[in-house]
């Protein structure tokens, strides 16, 4: 996969901001979809929860009128996983000042890659600096 780095360098007051904001013009209908995508998968996923939760609490009702015998042990084992993997993953185009780890989070879900924009290129630079933090640079020219 690629990787593709820009930097933008100038005095003070020269509009960086302003064609960094052009630039980034066009993923802002992206971004708006996936948000929508993301709210109606959200929906999905609580409607989706609720039947597996009905359909769990039923399984046991029924193993406890049949005094506890173990018929659908491995169904209901089944939903119950089920249950605790369910949720909605959203599709993220970009992010902005973050963490490494929750980078990385960010990263697993969205495994094609996304755009990390920072205001100021010497806050990260002067950051993997600061004890404690040793392994962002490596990070960062490894991502």
């Amino acid at each position: 996969m690629p990787n593709l780095w820009g930097a933008l360098g100038g005095r003070p007051g020269v509009l960086k901001s302003a064609a960094v904001a052009e630039a980034l013009r066009l993923l802002q209908p992206l971004i708006a979809t996936v948000a929508k995508q993301y709210e109606q998968d959200l929906q999905d996923v609580d409607t989706l929860r609720a039947a597996l939760e009905l359909q769990i609490a039923g399984m046991k009702k029924s193993a406890a009128r049949a005094n506890g015998l173990a018929i659908a042990d491995n169904e209901l084992a089944g939903l119950q996983a089920e249950l605790r993997e369910l949720k909605a993953v959203e599709r993220r185009y970009m992010t902005q000042d973050t963490t490494v780890e929750k980078l990385g989070e960010l990263l697993q879900q969205n495994p094609r890659g996304m755009l990390l924009k920072r205001d100021e290129l010497t806050g990260p630079l002067r950051s993997w600096q600061k004890p404690g933090r040793e392994g962002e640079r490596e990070f960062y020219l490894e991502a």
